[in-house]
């Protein structure tokens, strides 16, 4: 097994917190003792003192490594756990202590809450290492029942288990479990991850309620399915508004790479001005059906809802790199309304993710996002640089419902086409700027039976020379576009005039034919895709049909202006 050299030094922002907390909890905490290795502080070992000691007492480690032999037992307990003491009687932490499993068949921590209100424990400053539970639940920890914890700077790092390599969570009624991972917290890191032979790589989530703030779950793998997260039983997973990013990265499965969520699972993640919410990196990979690089949503009241939040980067084989949804569960994706700097408009970002062949040869079919008989909304997002052998931007297939919004599609590639609508799905593409993309034959092909298989409106869709637009027997609408040369279906055929499209600046310019050109029909977003004013009726254009701009850009130069341009 790796061994972690720990322990880990606490950042400045990490240490200010802690210290902060520990500031509160020593003024309400009765009582206070230490424990070293040697057993020469107040107690001789440290369940001897979560045995012992009174609710809402502190426990301060002041030893760099405790080798337990066996695991760490807290039940219906109210403590604190304090890593990182220089010495007995030491006034604060300077770094972090390492629980390191000497045994094997459980985990490093086992925490049980079966009486309301008995259960609360906060973590702090720790890394729990080298569990080796290969048929059993819980690696790094094991919690079931019902209670608090929050875990504050905790490293879970190199355990093993059957599920829950990382962390194992399963809420009992009558429940509430909530965990909270926080300040610097990681699930795994490059080279050091937590191993699940069955599911949960890094956390494993039933029914639980889980807190997401400055946290890291990486490099994490499970045999099946959540390398990073494996989340269901109306399991919750929301992330703070904690300093410091949020990141799920480089994890691996046969599915759900970075996040397996099912049956009634709900997520919702957020980035705000500074703060980044990012699940990237993660690979689906495995002998058998290698779906869902980032993200897997299945089963009827799943719900994954992330504002501001990237999505890049992920591989698969099959289909889905970046997003994967099916079997009635639904994506909603957006800027958020405190989620982006205004004029940010890369805050929301499906990027970058890949269908490959294990000889990296371009595979699958819908590398971006894919939606089959489920629910996929997304809006005030980049779709770009993502690449498979056929629909790298978007694929709906099943009775799969798609709508766009205020999206950027470009510098996506395929051997085949940009986005393909099959079965009976339907998509609604509304206020759309398609350019800049790579691939053979017609970017969109609609092979689906639905009544509405495909409607395309207010949009700037431009093609390279030699492709079609769209092909494929499915019914189709199309209103107010910009198609370029040839004028195709039905829409105008002038230049676009971005403002800068080589650099990825696809805002208009002042002189574009795209200003004021298609109907207001109520209902639409206030801002666009970089969250500045939508529909602004500029005063000198006249307006050709009404005064909303085509594309995922409203023109808001004149808004920008301050009076010394020439």
């Amino acid at each position: 097994m790796r061994r972690v050299n720990l322990p880990r030094s606490l950042p400045s922002h990490t240490l200010a917190l802690t210290t902060l907390l520990l500031a509160g909890a020593g003024a309400e905490a009765g009582t206070v003792a230490y424990v070293n290795a040697a057993g020469t502080c107040d107690y001789p070992t440290i369940q001897a003192a979560v045995n012992d000691l009174p609710a809402g007492s502190e426990i301060r480690l002041a030893s760099n490594e405790f080798v337990l032999n066996s695991a760490l037992s807290v039940f219906n307990r109210e403590v604190r756990i304090v890593g990182g003491y220089p010495a007995c009687g030491a006034p604060a932490s300077t770094s972090t202590t390492t629980l390191r499993a000497g045994f094997s068949g459980d985990a490093v921590v086992s925490i049980l809450g079966n009486v309301p209100g008995a259960l609360s424990l906060d973590l702090v400053n720790l890394d729990l290492v080298d569990a080796n539970n290969p048929t059993g639940n819980g690696g790094g920890m094991l919690v079931i029942g019902q209670g608090q914890i929050n875990l504050y700077n905790v490293g879970i790092f190199n355990n093993i288990a059957e599920d829950g390599a990382g962390i194992y969570l399963q809420s009992i009624a009558p429940g509430p479990l909530g965990v909270s991972l926080l300040a610097g917290t990681q699930v795994g890191a490059v080279g050091a991850g937590n191993d699940a032979l069955r599911i949960g790589g890094g956390v494993y989530c039933a029914g639980a309620r889980v807190r997401l703030g400055a946290t890291q779950i990486s490099g994490n793998s499970a045999a099946q399915s959540g390398g990073g997260v494996r989340a269901f039983d109306a399991c919750q997973l929301i992330s703070t508004a904690d300093v410091g990013d949020t990141r799920i990265d480089g994890n691996s499965a046969s599915e759900g790479g970075g996040i397996f969520a099912s049956s009634g699972t709900q997520i919702e993640l957020q980035s705000r001005p500074g703060q980044r919410l990012s699940i990237s990196g993660n690979v689906a990979q495995g002998d058998s059906s290698p779906r869902g690089g980032g993200v897997y949503l299945t089963n009827s009241g799943t719900q994954f809802i992330a504002h501001g939040a990237w999505i890049e980067n992920n591989q698969a084989q099959l289909t889905g790199a970046g997003l994967f949804v099916t079997n009635g569960a639904s994506a909603t994706l957006d800027r958020g309304t405190d989620a982006c700097a205004v004029g940010d408009d890369q805050c929301s970002r499906i990027a970058g993710n890949q269908l490959r062949n294990a000889d990296g040869s371009l595979s699958g079919n819908g590398a971006g996002v894919f939606v089959s008989s489920a629910q996929a909304s997304i809006s005030h997002t980049r779709i770009e640089n993502n690449s498979s052998f056929t629909a790298a931007a978007l694929r709906a297939s099943g009775s799969a419902q798609l709508l766009l919004s205020n999206v950027l599609i470009s510098q996506n590639s395929s051997s085949l086409r940009l986005i393909n609508i099959e079965g009976d799905a339907s998509a609604g593409l509304d206020l759309l700027t398609i350019a800049d993309n790579s691939f053979v034959g017609a970017a969109i092909n609609v092979s689906s039976t639905a009544p509405a298989a495909l409607s395309l409106a207010r949009s700037i869709f431009l093609v390279p020379e030699g492709n079609s637009h769209v092909s494929g027997a499915g019914a189709t609408q199309f209103s107010c576009l910009n198609t370029g040369a040839g004028g195709a279906l039905g829409g105008d055929a002038h230049l676009p005039a971005f403002f800068d499209a080589a650099n990825g600046i696809y805002r208009l310019r002042n002189d574009s034919q795209n200003l004021d050109r298609c109907t207001a029909m109520g209902g639409e977003s206030p801002v666009d895709l970089a969250g500045l004013p939508r529909v602004i009726d500029r005063p000198g254009t006249p307006n050709n049909i009404g005064p909303v701009d085509r594309g995922a850009f409203e023109d808001v130069e004149s808004l920008l202006m301050d009076g010394f341009e020439d």
